[in-house]
C-alpha cells in the first residue's frame, strides 16, 4: 500500500499491510435513535465508518509467525481399516492399523490412507493382555483424547506395554495372555476355529 499526503513526510512510502479491521455503524437503518451522548468513550463508534490497520515498512524483512493451530476432533468418528490390495490384515510391530475416514475424498483406501492408529484393547500390560487386529475393510470407531487426532482412547499395546509376542503376525488370529497363563491363540482354518 502506498501512503501519501501524511503530515510526517517519512511515512509517505510503501507499506506491507498485516491486518485491517473495518468498523461501521448506521443506526438509522435499524430504526435506532442517533444520540449525541458524550458520556460514552471517545473510542466508541456511534455512527459512520472507520478502519484500523497494522503495517510494516515495505523494505523491512517480514516473516509471519509459524503458528498453525492443530486440528481438533470432537467425539468419535467411524472409518474403514485399509491395507495393501489382497491382504486380509495390515499392521505394524505395535499392532497399529491404518484407516480411511468416510469424509476423506483424497484418500486411496490403501496402506497409505492414514498414519498408524493404535488399536484399543480391553486388556494390555507388560507382556500380557489380548489383541484382535481389525481386518482390512472392517468399519471401526476412531476416538481422540484431548481433541488431538494423533491419539486414541482406552488401553493399548505399545513400546512400554509390549505385545504378547514380540511382533504380531497380522494373521487372521486373536491372542490373549495373562501373567499366570500361557498364550491362548484362536485362528480360523477352513471353516473351523483352532485354539
Amino acid at each position: 500500500m502506498a501512503l501519501s499526503e501524511h503530515p510526517r513526510s517519512e511515512w509517505n512510502d510503501l507499506w506491507l499491510l498485516l491486518e485491517i479491521v473495518h468498523e461501521g455503524k448506521q443506526p438509522q437503518v435499524l430504526g435506532e435513535n442517533i444520540t449525541s451522548d458524550v458520556t460514552h468513550s471517545k473510542d466508541e463508534l456511534h455512527q459512520g465508518y472507520r478502519n484500523r490497520f497494522l503495517a510494516t515498512p515495505w523494505d523491512a524483512h517480514y516473516r509471519p509467525a509459524l503458528e498453525h493451530p492443530k486440528p481438533k476432533v470432537l467425539g468419535s468418528q467411524t472409518a474403514i481399516v485399509t491395507g495393501p490390495a489382497g491382504e486380509e490384515t495390515h499392521c505394524d510391530e505395535y499392532g497399529r492399523v491404518k484407516v480411511q475416514f468416510h469424509w476423506d475424498r483424497d484418500g486411496q483406501g490403501n496402506d497409505t490412507s492414514s498414519c498408524w492408529l493404535r488399536v484399543a484393547t480391553g486388556w494390555a500390560g507388560n507382556a500380557y493382555g489380548g489383541i484382535a487386529i481389525p481386518r482390512v475393510g472392517m468399519e471401526v470407531l476412531v476416538s481422540a483424547t484431548g481433541m488431538k487426532t494423533s491419539s486414541t482412547t482406552r488401553r493399548f499395546a505399545s513400546a512400554m506395554n509390549g505385545m504378547t509376542r514380540s511382533k504380531p503376525t497380522c494373521s487372521a488370529s486373536s491372542r490373549w495372555k495373562s501373567i499366570a497363563s500361557p498364550i491362548w491363540t484362536a485362528r480360523p482354518k477352513r471353516g473351523r476355529m483352532i485354539t
